[in-house]
């Protein structure tokens, strides 16, 4: 087992030097906690990482990531399709850096992190400058803050043969091609029902949270969606700063 620690200064040198020649190999992104997966690394870009863990292709902003580590126990022993075919290192086409992924999967049916009261799936409205828009069934439209999100999956589907079919899930995951995974929504069936049902309403296309706070002032806003810093309240603007009164309290928000 080796362990890869994440900090500020390998940032730069971490992602072309030492993560580059793991691609294709299992290992485990975080240590534990809802982010905590394990399954094949996928590629490595600028400031994220694929990876795909047999049920879903998961993408990882690199400056979220305090560590990965390589089961070296599990990769020294070949799986049936690297038997096949030993050479074979197709990856899914990468984008070079988390905004420009992000771009390219506006209208998909995706999951935003992995779990915990900031994880929701909906669909991918738009990406702007710092932020991005997600229609969710529950709770309309969302915005997400880029520098907060850590991670978006994407489940995938694959072509079994008659002994895949009848195979276990672990020799399945090990035996997908990901050349030959195509991404589909976390739930075919909801989200179906999701795109089919439910028609995004008219939401703030703001170039920058800066304005999209400017365009909500004077509306109910929920800041947070968990834990001590949520707050919901009227959003109320300030010389310097919003601020949101709650019961005898006012929460502020710097522009």
């Amino acid at each position: 087992m080796t362990l890869y620690g994440m900090n500020d200064h390998s940032m730069s040198s971490l992602p072309n030097d030492e993560l580059a020649p793991l691609i294709g190999k299992t290992v485990t992104i975080y240590r534990g906690g809802p982010e905590s997966k394990t399954g094949k690394l996928l590629d490595v870009q600028s400031d994220y990482l694929s990876l795909m863990d047999g049920s879903s292709v998961i993408y990882y902003a690199l400056h979220h990531v305090q560590s990965i580590t390589e089961n070296a126990k599990q990769n020294s022993i070949p799986s049936v399709s690297d038997l096949a075919n030993p050479s074979d290192t197709e990856v899914p086409a990468g984008f070079s850096c988390f905004h420009e992924l992000l771009q390219h999967l506006v209208d998909a049916y995706i999951q935003v992190n992995q779990g915990g009261p900031e994880s929701k799936q909906g669909t991918l409205l738009g990406v702007n400058d710092d932020h991005i828009v997600l229609f969710t069934r529950d709770d309309g439209v969302v915005f997400y803050h880029l520098q907060h999100i850590k991670s978006i999956s994407l489940p995938i589907k694959r072509e079994e043969t008659a002994p895949e079919a009848g195979s276990s899930a672990n020799e399945a995951a090990n035996n997908v091609s990901p050349s030959s995974a195509d991404h589909v929504s976390p739930s075919p069936e909801d989200a179906s029902k999701h795109q089919e049902t439910l028609s995004p309403p008219p939401y703030v296309n703001a170039q920058n949270l800066s304005d999209l706070l400017a365009h909500l002032t004077h509306t109910w806003v929920a800041i947070n969606r968990g834990g001590p810093e949520a707050i919901e309240g009227i959003l109320c603007k300030l010389a310097h700063y919003f601020r949101i009164p709650f019961s005898n309290y006012f929460g502020r928000i710097r522009k």
